[in-house]
């Protein structure tokens, strides 16, 4: 995350005929707060344990944030929301997660190696006999 000046910060009324002075109407108007920009891509891909050279499935997503100061400070003290679904049968996986900061060039990855249990319903479902 970069802060990026906002181009409304610097703007200015252009001269106006009829208009007495307009530089009395920019002195009234507050500057905009600056904001901090975010530009994120986050991606998963999931693995059957032992078979990395095929993903069995894969997710991604963009996320861009345009935040306060005082949102920003927070977020860089904790972590900043990137969030993915992939729905999956229960087993066994291994994660590949990554994060890239699209305004610096930063990467961050992480593996995970998860299982997902049986649900309670279907747990509870007879095993039909052939």
């Amino acid at each position: 995350m970069q802060r990026r000046d906002d181009p409304a910060d610097s703007c200015s009324m252009p001269s106006a005929p009829g208009l007495a002075n307009n530089q009395d109407a920019v002195q009234e108007l507050e500057p905009l707060p600056r904001l901090e920009h975010a530009e994120l891509d986050c991606a998963v891909r999931v693995f059957a344990p032992g078979k990395i050279d095929r993903p069995i499935n894969s997710e991604a997503n963009r996320v861009t944030a345009a935040l306060t100061p005082e949102v920003y400070r927070k977020i860089t003290q904790s972590f900043f929301p990137c969030q993915l679904k992939i729905d999956l049968p229960p087993g066994e996986y291994l994660l590949r997660m990554a994060v890239r900061d699209n305004l610096t060039g930063l990467l961050g990855s992480v593996n995970a190696q998860v299982k997902l249990p049986a649900m309670a319903a279907e747990a509870e479902k007879p095993v039909e006999k052939k």
